[in-house]
């Protein structure tokens, strides 16, 4: 698995495996990757979301908001590694794929915490993330090598562990002839910006605020529902300026890159207390959060990026009109669409990039991004479970 020259020289199977900030499912794509003459293809043989089970869902969120016992956080922990089995295993069986013929998965598991900004324990400056998954106990049920852990070794050199993605990006859409921005809009909005000339340090990336989380919040409190479908309460409501001005405050969202957050910002206890500040109806509050996501894109765009750039989305943030209708309102000179322009499906991107970082790790290739995550040195990402 650590003869990095026999996948340089082969095509390789990989399944990545993506569960989001938003919880809105297990994301499991099969990918090929090969390289020719030092250029990288890839190609997406079958991808679907799986739901995860109420239970899941619920702990995990526990973990987010520090309401659990360890004992839960270690169950959870191991329940991950069935859930995915099960994801897998369905793929598998609907698009008659035969498991012999993966070569390993990329993982990249639950973010449940994030905290790039270091704080003092003891006499060390420590920073940290954490994503719940037991890679060796999913080895052992799958029986194949899986790769995970990927943001630690980023961390460890004084990155913020994130984004990881644009390693994806610009290796296969940096453009000679414009610049480019990558949006993915989850439970959180990142971009990717790449400058014309595919110049790897000149790429950055970032993350730029709240992408479904906190509209996902509301959802579910104000109607028992896990998502606004296609934005429809959202655009049934009004923008609340009053509620819009403090969340513009908020001084993440001007702070230059490199930057990362979660739930650990946009938490649940945040939501409600802006619930228990704000007399208005439901729909006014998605509508506000919509608009608030889409602004807080823009403005990163129009601080750090090129405003005028083509911007290539994906992600289930994709699927909010009232979200895509408000960012060409705030962005009215860029070129908005989907991966799905280049063909790729923007619900199986992450999975894909996951995969992608797996085949980096079996290949050798340092997959973290100096102007993008802050880290001293580049190095490769992962952990192997076999």
């Amino acid at each position: 698995m650590i003869n990095c020259p026999y996948w340089q020289t082969k095509r390789t199977r990989v399944c990545g495996i993506m569960t989001g900030t938003s919880l809105d499912g297990v994301d499991v794509a099969v990918c090929d990757f090969w390289i020719i003459n030092n250029i990288k293809h890839y190609e997406l043989i079958a991808f679907k979301t799986f739901d995860i089970s109420n239970q899941i869902k619920s702990k995990i969120l526990d973990v987010c908001s520090q309401n659990i016992l360890i004992s839960d956080v270690s169950d959870l922990n191991f329940a991950l590694s069935f859930l995915y089995k099960e994801a897998v295993e369905s793929l598998l069986s609907e698009f008659s794929i035969l498991i012999s013929t993966i070569d390993c998965f990329g993982v990249h598991g639950q973010t449940v915490w994030h905290s790039p900004i270091p704080k003092k324990i003891a006499k060390f400056s420590v920073s940290s993330t954490l994503q719940l998954f037991n890679g060796s106990s999913f080895a052992k049920l799958i029986n194949k090598p899986v790769i995970y852990d990927f943001r630690s070794a980023d961390i460890a050199l004084g990155g913020n562990g994130a984004p990881l993605i644009p390693i994806f990006d610009f290796e296969f859409f940096a453009s000679d002839e414009e610049d480019v921005v990558f949006l993915n809009i989850g439970g959180v909005s990142n971009v990717t910006y790449l400058p014309k000339g595919k110049d790897k340090n000149k790429v950055k990336a970032w993350d730029t605020g709240p992408g479904n989380i906190l509209i996902d919040f509301a959802t579910n409190h104000f109607y028992n529902q896990p998502f606004d479908k296609n934005g429809e309460h959202s655009l049934n409501g009004n923008v609340n300026y009053e509620l819009f001005d403090e969340l513009k405050s908020i001084s993440f969202i001007k702070t230059p890159p490199p930057k990362s957050t979660g739930r650990e910002l946009f938490s649940k206890s945040y939501f409600e207390s802006l619930v228990n500040k704000y007399i208005i109806e439901p729909d006014d509050f998605l509508s506000t959060f919509s608009y608030f996501t889409a602004y807080s894109i823009a403005e990163n765009i129009r601080l750090f990026a090129n405003r005028t750039n083509t911007i290539i989305a994906s992600g289930g943030g994709i699927h909010n009109q009232s979200i895509m209708n408000n960012l060409k309102i705030e962005l009215p000179n860029a070129n908005i669409k989907t991966t799905e322009h280049l063909g790729l499906n923007p619900d199986a991107k992450e999975a894909v990039c996951f995969a992608f970082l797996a085949f980096q790790f079996l290949c050798g290739f340092k997959s973290n991004i100096i102007s993008v995550t802050g880290a001293s040195e580049e190095t490769i990402l992962g952990v192997l479970a076999l």
